[in-house]
């Protein structure tokens, strides 16, 4: 496997930068969802600061993704999609991306627009202005975020149970399949 893709295969660069921004943002919802329904303290205030590092992280990891997908060629469609299925694909990946932008600008207006900046050790849960406007933003869209996310795994799954080997595409093989070119 190289680190550039193929024909057949993405390379493993960008089955690295996907599985490591997947295993992030899989880290973030949770913690997003439990850390606003604790009472202030020390564990909000760490899951709080916990959850802007792993922002901060993920936001920086999908510009270095849209730089490489810049740079690397693409895959072939998968075989036997229908045309509207890979137009659905392709809308989800760019919702998915746009999601990204949006619930990291949202996130770092509300910590701006509380005084408290940008840096995880700064952020107080307890001075984050509840009123703001992004941090609305922040919440609405990290609900259609994760729908997208859980259409995106889906259709992958689908997929791979349906039609054939796209998780072999991204790295993940099944035993005794042929690694493709």
């Amino acid at each position: 496997m190289t680190w550039t893709s193929s024909e057949h295969s993405y390379g493993r660069g960008a089955q690295l930068l996907h599985w490591l921004a997947a295993l992030l943002i899989l880290a973030m919802i949770p913690i997003g969802l439990v850390m606003v329904r604790l009472d202030p303290g020390d564990a909000q205030t760490g899951l709080y600061r916990f959850h802007v590092a792993l922002g901060l992280a993920v936001a920086t990891l999908t510009l270095v993704r849209i730089a490489w997908r810049l740079v690397d060629r693409r895959p072939a469609p998968l075989p036997n999609m229908p045309r509207w299925r890979l137009r659905l694909f392709e809308a989800v990946h760019i919702l998915l991306y746009g999601g990204v932008a949006v619930l990291a600008i949202s996130g770092i207006a509300m910590l701006l627009g509380s005084d408290l900046g940008i840096t995880p050790a700064s952020v107080d849960p307890t001075e984050i202005d509840r009123d703001l406007a992004p941090r609305s933003a922040h919440s609405a869209v990290s609900k259609i975020f994760s729908a997208l996310l859980v259409a995106h795994v889906g259709g992958a799954i689908s997929y791979q149970i349906t039609k054939g080997d796209t998780l072999g595409r991204m790295g993940l093989r099944r035993p005794g399949s042929a690694h493709p070119a």
